[in-house]
């Protein structure tokens, strides 16, 4: 006789029950998303959210959004010190059984595309000389791939 196998959930490649699944279908997702599409999409998802209040730059109350597979998106309403617009980032936890408490529990980001990129700058080595503009230009690409913009305004 065979046993049954979980349903995949929402993910149609069946990640949804592997660690940061999640990660990966909620990244494409919500790629080129407005602040209202974002806020629309996460307030029908699956997962639990809290308000964390952050000092900033700039000083905010974040939302953060934990599924039981170890995914955390944290959303910015007044984003960061170099984007002023809503943000958001989308995290896989060290321990997905572990209950969120900070940045500091991320294993990794993704990407757009889902794919795992480092955290930080400070997490990847950077090949270019400290000070030079290819340097800055790095630690901003690595920024960027793990730190999104959201559209404003109400786009379709």
């Amino acid at each position: 006789m065979m046993k049954p196998q979980p349903s995949a959930g929402p993910n149609p490649d069946g990640e949804a029950h592997k660690a940061g699944g999640e990660a990966k279908r909620l990244a494409r997702e919500l790629d080129r998303a407005s602040d209202k599409e974002f806020l629309t999409k996460m307030a029908g998802e699956p997962c639990a959210m809290k308000t964390v209040n952050i000092a900033g730059p700039p000083p905010q109350a974040m939302h953060v959004y934990e599924y039981p597979d170890g995914t955390v998106v944290r959303y910015k309403p007044r984003g960061d010190a170099k984007r002023p617009e809503p943000t958001y980032s989308i995290e896989v936890k060290k321990d997905p059984s572990a209950p969120d408490l900070g940045k500091g529990d991320a294993a990794f980001k993704v990407n757009s595309s889902g794919k795992a990129v480092p955290k930080a700058p400070y997490e990847i080595k950077n090949p270019y000389p400290v000070g030079s503009l290819q340097s800055d230009i790095f630690r901003e690409e690595i920024m960027n791939a793990g730190h999104k913009t959201l559209r404003q305004g109400d786009h379709d």
